[in-house]
């Protein structure tokens, strides 16, 4: 239908633009999560940005044992969910755009 068709040419033309950041796992996925919920690094890349940004986790990781270790220490998630903490959820992978957060 005309209807229809005009729908489908609105969805192909219409796009916003939004700040990007990227992470590695597993603090990435620990913040996809709800586990990570401050940044620490003392990084101008943020700065000024308000609202929705987009999450993309990169294909390399940083070292899962420190990350571990410090969850395990301070008991910020149980020892039977911290391997599935530390990925991407469920039928998602590395080396894309995962999530939109709110800054």
């Amino acid at each position: 239908s005309r209807s229809g068709r005009a729908l489908l040419a609105l969805r192909a033309t219409a796009s916003i633009t939004l700040p990007c950041f990227s992470m590695r796992d597993p603090y990435a996925s620990l913040l996809l999560h709800g586990v990570k919920t401050v940044e620490t690094r003392n990084h101008p890349i943020l700065q000024g940005v308000v609202g929705p940004c987009l999450l993309h986790i990169g294909h390399q990781t940083m070292d899962e044992k420190v990350a571990a270790d410090f969850l395990r220490r301070t008991g910020i998630v149980d020892d039977n969910k911290l391997n599935t903490m530390m990925r991407p959820p469920k039928g998602m992978a590395r080396g894309q755009i995962l999530g939109v957060m709110e800054l």
